[in-house]
């Protein structure tokens, strides 16, 4: 073997090899920590949506609580299914919710609203008569408005 050879193997020995060694731990380090931030802030994103609709149920929880008081309501199931369904849209819309249903017993008596955008539901019971109960469901709109100042949505990286 000649000195060039000798000399030329020592060389990739002694600094090619660890320089790439070198470089591949780098790109390795350099994509975990890309990795890590996104889902660091995946995981904040998900922790304000929770937060959203959380809030958002327990909002429809307490509308469907006062609904489930309301004297004139109670009155109306009293009286039938279209009194009750014109009160029940009146306090719907003054509360802001997108669907109410009642149900008397095991029997759905009104639905009010659509299910297209109704999330984050909140329920309540009251009794209706000796041997029934009313159950209210309340459902609050989805949030997210990206074009009215969504929190999650500002969050949101731009598209470019």
């Amino acid at each position: 073997m000649s000195f060039r050879t000798r000399l030329t193997s020592f060389f990739v020995v002694i600094v090619v090899a660890p320089m790439i060694a070198i470089g591949v731990l780098v790109f390795s380090l350099i994509r975990d920590s890309e990795q890590g931030k996104a889902d660091a802030r995946a995981a904040g994103l998900n922790t304000a949506a929770i937060s959203l609709y959380n809030a958002a149920s327990a909002r429809a929880q307490s509308v469907a609580i006062e609904l489930a008081h309301d004297v004139t309501l109670a009155n109306a199931t009293t009286t039938g299914a279209h009194a009750a369904r014109a009160r029940l849209t009146e306090l719907a819309a003054k509360a802001g919710l997108v669907r109410v249903t009642l149900d008397i017993g095991t029997t759905p008596l009104v639905d009010v609203g659509n299910n297209s955008n109704a999330i984050a539901p909140g329920g309540a019971t009251a009794p209706a008569s000796v041997s029934s109960v009313a159950r209210f469901a309340a459902a609050t709109p989805i949030p997210c408005r990206p074009r009215y100042g969504c929190p999650i949505c500002a969050a949101l990286p731009r598209s470019r």
